[in-house]
């Protein structure tokens, strides 16, 4: 009789629940010129992951990597020429690769306006640590990554490329700094590009289905223990 409640309850939470929690990866491209430059976003490439990690802007929205050809016609914002060479732009290091490394995400969405302008107001949630890793950096300048919290607080730069991991404990920004002192965050300047992979998300009817599975078995392990 317990067995068949575990089961049934087992369902029940199951079928309400609309996703597991899983974990996101999000990549990055930093460009440390302005104004001016070439704008190619790849001076520090990079990427942060956590348990249910969440990009947040009231201004920007996802496109598949097939509404742009990778090139220099400046739009979406990041897609210009690069002075590093013709196809070392962000969008060259995500999609097909750059500077002698391969692709990093080929089937990732970019973050734009919808115009495929440079989104300034880009802010995070996660629920626990976050693991961040500059993967590429093709400039000539120091750059470094770091984080602070969204309401303010510290400053906390990472030192080395990484892995390097962190509990921010609340919503937070990524800064991006220049040869030890201009500071640029994600939310309020337009030195960042975002690329995500879409989420896997199960499908009603795989629910469903495996819903009916495990109800199944609850009907077999009530008749079993019932004959006993």
């Amino acid at each position: 009789m317990k067995l068949t409640k575990v089961l049934v309850c087992g369902v029940a939470l199951l079928l309400t629940t609309p996703v597991w929690a899983a974990s996101t990866t999000i990549w990055g491209g930093f460009e440390d010129t302005t104004p001016g430059g070439d704008h190619d976003y790849n001076d520090l490439v990079f990427s942060i992951s956590g348990t249910n990690l969440t990009l947040n802007t009231g201004t920007g929205q996802w496109f598949a990597e097939s509404t742009v050809t990778l090139g220099t016609s400046g739009t979406p914002f990041w897609n210009n020429q690069s002075s590093d060479g013709p196809n070392d732009n962000i969008g060259f290091c995500i999609y097909e690769g750059c500077g002698g490394h391969a692709a990093q995400d080929p089937g990732a969405n970019y973050l734009a306006t919808s115009t495929g302008g440079n989104v300034s107001d880009v802010t995070f949630s996660v629920g626990g640590d976050v693991t961040e890793q500059v993967t590429i950096s093709i400039t000539a300048d120091t750059d470094l990554l770091g984080w602070e919290l969204a309401g303010g607080g510290p400053l906390h730069l990472f030192g080395t490329d990484g892995p390097n991991s962190f509990t921010p404990g609340g919503n937070f920004v990524l800064i991006g700094q220049v040869n030890g002192s201009s500071d640029y965050s994600s939310d309020g300047s337009a030195q960042f590009a975002f690329f995500e992979t879409p989420a896997a998300t199960p499908e009603p009817s795989s629910l469903m289905l495996l819903g009916s599975g495990l109800l199944g078995m609850a009907g077999v392990a009530r008749r079993r223990f019932g004959r006993k």
